[in-house]
């Protein structure tokens, strides 16, 4: 018993030591249109931000958070960040002083792309085995045995 009570608190001795914070930026990691509004929601003060280009780390875009608004559901006061006049693509973070920088985000015209492919690949991989020159018949087989 003793050596499973040591085992568990090295267990989480490692795991928090490992642990990166979490940054209390919040945005769509997935990216952004190029037209599309941009506004990152930062718990905490606000204040001056700057979103960085990933490939040089030059900030591109730089601005001041809103005025604060109090979220009831995570009792935390939140601030945006609105980043909708860059439009340029590419890889960038959005930095606030003090604060762990953002997860890197996209900017890019063909931004859904990959996902809408990846899902529609999966839904149909997902889908019952059976001959696929069917066209999705072997199901009728259990309503019309002629069919199968």
């Amino acid at each position: 018993m003793k050596l499973i009570s040591i085992a568990i608190a090295a267990s989480v001795f490692t795991a928090s030591a490992f642990a990166q914070p979490a940054s209390p930026i919040r945005l769509n990691t997935l990216g952004y249109l190029p037209d599309a509004p941009k506004c990152a929601s930062v718990a905490g003060k606000g204040g001056h931000f700057a979103v960085i280009r990933v490939s040089d780390h030059h900030a591109v875009f730089e601005g001041e958070t809103s005025g604060a608004v109090h979220n009831n559901d995570t009792d935390e006061d939140i601030v945006c960040a609105d980043f909708s006049a860059l439009r340029d693509p590419g890889e960038y973070r959005l930095r606030i002083a003090g604060i762990v920088d953002s997860p890197p985000f996209r900017i890019a015209a063909d931004l859904y792309r990959e996902p809408l492919f990846l899902v529609t690949r999966a839904m149909y991989l997902w889908r019952c085995g059976g001959n696929r020159t069917l066209r999705g018949l072997q199901h009728m087989s259990v309503l019309q045995p002629e069919l199968g």
